[in-house]
């Protein structure tokens, strides 16, 4: 799950930023509450049963 990013440059000139360029996330999949706990569960320090992570990311408003 890697993190893309497309420039972008801020064209209204009313903009406090006029001209410059920043980057913007790009969205290249989702994935359902189930994928991400398996994702915690593989790089985080916790490594409690995946129905826990799934049930902490429901009751944090991940699903």
């Amino acid at each position: 799950m890697s993190v893309f990013y497309r420039l972008s440059q801020v064209t209204s000139p009313k903009a406090k930023g006029y001209g410059k360029w920043y980057p913007r996330a790009v969205i290249t999949e989702t994935i359902d509450t189930d994928k991400l706990a398996e994702i915690m569960q593989r790089n985080c320090t916790v490594k409690s049963a995946s129905e826990d992570l799934y049930h902490w990311l429901q009751c944090a408003g991940g699903a």
